[in-house]
């Protein structure tokens, strides 16, 4: 995390109603409006309450302003299993939103709040995936080696403003080699 912003200057909380404002304010300053309402459809979703719908917040200790905001779904996975396959991928994660208010961004605010998700995710399952468009790959590239996660993306359209649409799959719990005396236990 940028020094300007360390983790003791910021705390990560659920989002809340009141935080309406601070969040219609990050969107616009990303170029975000027209998504607005699919947002606050999410957010009701997540302030009645629903099932599997998680939202966060970081903001600085010393004020009320959100930074960013991050809002999850634990989703039921519909792709039939692979033979064999635990079933423990019958629920993934998949990030709605993950937004930083332009000000803050490349201080360590994203990474903070997909760790937040990555957390809450291996509770409840083994996979966490989001769309995003082309410029952001390497962002999530990179948070998949700090924190040794698997990672896969591929190209699947393109948006409504016509930016390149990528699906991102984050596999939390990568396979580790296995030592040469642990394979003679198999």
């Amino acid at each position: 995390m940028d020094p300007s912003c360390s983790r003791e200057d910021v705390l990560i909380r659920e989002l809340c109603p009141w935080d309406a404002p601070s969040v219609q304010k990050i969107n616009k300053g990303i170029g975000w409006e027209d998504y607005t309402s699919g947002i606050f459809r999410s957010l009701d979703r997540v302030f009645k309450k629903e099932r599997g719908m998680f939202s966060w917040v970081i903001q600085k200790r010393d004020s009320s302003e959100c930074l960013g905001y991050i809002v999850v779904r634990d989703k039921e996975n519909r792709r039939p299993a692979l033979q064999g396959r635990l079933s423990h991928d019958s629920v993934i994660g998949r990030v709605y939103f993950l937004a930083v208010s332009e000000k803050m961004q490349r201080k360590g605010i994203g990474e903070e709040l997909m760790k937040k998700a990555v957390e809450h995710t291996r509770r409840v399952s083994s996979k966490l995936d989001l769309h995003c468009e082309r410029e952001n790959l390497p962002f999530y590239q990179r948070l998949a080696e700090k924190q040794n996660l698997g990672f896969q993306s591929e190209w699947v359209g393109t948006y409504s403003s016509g930016l390149d649409k990528y699906h991102c799959i984050f596999d939390l719990f990568p396979k580790r080699r296995m030592c040469p005396n642990e394979l003679a236990f198999s």
